[in-house]
Order: C-alpha cells, then sequence, then structure tokens
C-alpha cells in the first residue's frame, strides 16, 4: 500500500492534529502511533499546544526534543510556566517560538534567547 510505503521511506514527518480533537482516553495511543510511523532516526520537527485550557506548565520532556525546530502555543489561557531554561537550552534546532492567547505566561528572556524568531 502506499501508506504503508510513505510510512517506511519518510525520514520527516510533519503532524497537523489537534491533540485536543483527540478523546482523552485515546491521547496515549495517538501518541504510540505517531512513533511508530515515524521511521527509526526520523524527526519531530513541529510541535503544537493548541488551546490546552488546563495545562499550567509546559513539560520538561520537550527538553528531549532535539529535533524540533517550531513549537507553537496557542491558546493555553491558564499557563503560567515554560519548561525551565534547562530543557528550553537543550532545543539546539528550534528556530520558531510563536506564542499566542496566553495571558497568565510569564517569560523570562533568558530562557528564549538562543531562538532566531521568537513571537509573542
Amino acid at each position: 500500500m502506499l501508506l504503508d510505503w510513505i510510512y517506511q521511506t519518510l525520514p520527516l514527518r510533519k503532524q497537523w492534529r489537534f491533540f485536543c480533537a483527540i478523546e482523552p482516553d485515546m491521547r496515549l495511543a495517538w501518541a504510540q502511533q505517531i512513533c511508530n510511523i515515524l521511521k527509526p532516526g526520523g524527526e519531530l520537527i513541529t510541535l503544537m499546544f493548541p488551546g490546552f485550557r488546563e495545562i499550567v506548565n509546559l513539560p520538561e520532556w520537550l527538553g528531549n526534543l532535539s529535533s524540533l525546530q517550531e513549537l507553537y502555543i496557542v491558546g493555553c489561557k491558564y499557563l503560567v510556566h515554560l519548561p525551565t531554561n534547562e530543557a528550553l537550552q537543550c532545543l539546539t534546532k528550534l528556530k520558531t517560538l510563536m506564542i499566542y492567547e496566553c495571558p497568565e505566561l510569564s517569560i523570562e528572556r533568558s530562557k528564549i534567547d538562543h531562538i532566531p524568531f521568537v513571537k509573542v
């Protein structure tokens, strides 16, 4: 099948799915499926946190996503903190950080100075 070939062949994948649109009890299975279809050695280059109303802190494991190039945080009304400076400094390929409609978020500029394009 064409999809099987695509999933086995492509080293790079951009997944545009609104996590909040996935039923909460299905989110772990969705994340596992993404891991399964990402070719070994493949890279996750874009991540979006859209409208997570319940999230207060972004997870520290973001620092493990060393291939991440774009991070979008939108409509997280109760988000207060980004990950630690140590976690964010591990994102050496991150070129774009866009944050919109996160009224409670306090941003320490020293955490994001290494990112070339930041829009808050």
